[in-house]
């Protein structure tokens, strides 16, 4: 890897593939080497060996540099659970009793999973339990990530999921202000995730939120093709251009503010301190113009995209569907060597 740069953040979707790079000369305070978007249009977010190599080399002619990626696991592979782990008597018994918990409430099979977890405090239920994060992604979804990487040239260093990278981002860019929680609008999701106390503690996805609907429904709706629709619906200075749209905007906003206010209550009766902070929107979707106004409008907590101001003002100025791989590009902190 190049001196002080981290590795290249990778996150796979069905609408476009994203990169980030950081270089960090003290190791603190990171600033954006590169970005790269490759668009496509694509059931199955892991590209072919093909479509790999034509985004490799892509990358060689905007600037990056090194070898390592760290990807997000395909979000439709990955699976979260939050589990109340009866509490052993002796400490060194929980990683055990952990196994035994999620085979019982989830049916992961550790044989056919990666599976990670982390405590993240006493369940609600008493001190006899504690709570866990839970994540599994199947083995066939690893191993075909790293057949991908390791047919062109590069070296996988880690598999992520796109909810610990957005908090890294967010850690990263707001951490003297921590929000309630990110809202990640992707091509196939809406994604809700929550942090408390640097953890992350809370994810749900919810598929008929993602964009993919929205551009259906303005398909229909105006009879534009996908590349019209995809210039239309990106931020512009004539708000009125967006005025045909409008009604499928708000039908979107409509759904949406019936699944966040679900998972946003949720959050705030399990952590009654999150209460009050605002809510973030990233990804794709955070630039659609009059969604996240929609949002903000209608839900009784304060809404917004990213600010580009402020402490590590580089990193706040990405555009918002770089925080999941600028996240990517931050795993491990020390990646910057």
């Amino acid at each position: 890897m190049t001196p002080n740069r981290s590795p290249i953040g990778l996150d796979l979707h069905a609408d476009a593939l994203r990169a980030v790079q950081l270089v960090a000369p003290d190791a603190t305070r990171p600033t954006v080497a590169g970005t790269l978007v490759m668009p496509r249009r694509n059931d199955d977010p892991m590209p072919d060996v093909d479509e790999f190599k034509r985004f490799v080399a892509a990358l060689q002619r905007r600037g990056f540099s090194g070898r390592d990626l760290v990807v997000a696991a395909p979000s439709d592979a990955v699976a979260t659970s939050v589990i109340a782990v009866p509490r052993p008597t002796r400490a060194e018994d929980l990683p055990h009793r952990v196994g035994e918990e999620l085979l019982r409430a989830t049916h992961w099979d550790p044989a056919a999973n990666e599976i990670a977890w982390w405590e993240i405090g006493a369940s609600g239920r008493g001190n006899a339990n504690v709570d866990v994060m839970a994540v599994a992604c199947p083995h066939p979804t690893a191993e075909a990530l790293f057949d991908l990487v390791d047919a062109s040239g590069l070296n996988l260093r880690a598999i992520d999921i796109a909810g610990a990278a957005a908090q890294r981002w967010s850690h990263a860019t707001t951490a003297s202000d921590p929000c309630l929680a990110l809202v990640e609008f992707t091509w196939s999701a809406m994604r809700v995730v929550a942090m408390h106390d640097d953890l992350f503690v809370y994810e749900r996805s919810i598929p008929e939120c993602g964009i993919a609907s929205l551009f259906e429904a303005a398909e229909r709706e105006t009879s534009l093709s996908a590349d019209l629709l995809e210039l239309a619906l990106r931020p512009g200075p004539d708000d009125a251009s967006h005025l045909p749209f409008a009604r499928c905007i708000a039908a979107h906003v409509d759904l949406a503010v019936r699944e966040l206010g679900i998972a946003l209550s949720y959050v705030v009766s399990r952590y009654p301190a999150l209460n009050g902070r605002r809510v973030t929107v990233i990804g794709r979707g955070a630039t659609i113009p009059g969604l996240v106004e929609g949002l903000d409008e209608q839900l009784p907590v304060a809404i917004g995209r990213p600010a580009a101001d402020g402490p590590d003002d580089d990193l706040r100025r990405l555009a918002p569907e770089f925080a999941v791989p600028a996240g990517l590009a931050l795993y491990p902190a020390e990646s910057f060597a």
